[in-house]
């Protein structure tokens, strides 16, 4: 299940900003599957410790596993955005890539989205 930011409540964003914040920067597990794409696509690891302290939310997860995760994006170099995704439940660093500034992905398949998914509800152990 998936919740895109121009879906969520100001209540919603503030708390998954709160829980993201509860994790010091410096804690951040690295997956061995990002550490791969890290060299792959050849990005600056300064970039997503960067990231982790100036960003913007642009999706909440709720996969089947139960975890909770949040992709953010940071702030544009060389005309890209570092987007990566956190798991708010391990504490770690899921994934990561860069897309173009400006891309808006206007071709979004909004039916993955579910405008209905109550995040409070979610992360305060509902499923």
């Amino acid at each position: 299940m998936k919740k895109h930011v121009t879906q969520m409540t100001p209540e919603e964003l503030d708390l998954l900003l709160s829980e993201f914040q509860k994790v010091d920067p410096e804690l951040w597990v690295i997956s061995r599957y990002c550490n791969k794409r890290l060299d792959e696509r050849r990005i600056n690891p300064f970039h997503l410790l960067e990231l982790i302290t100036d960003h913007r939310i642009i999706e909440y997860h709720h996969p089947e596993d139960g975890s909770h995760r949040i992709l953010l994006r940071g702030r544009p170099h060389n005309r890209r955005e570092l987007c990566a995704v956190f798991n708010l439940s391990n504490g770690q660093v899921v994934t990561l890539w860069t897309n173009w500034v400006g891309n808006q992905h206007q071709n979004l398949d909004w039916s993955e989205y579910d405008e209905r998914c109550c995040i409070l509800s979610k992360l305060k152990g509902g499923r």
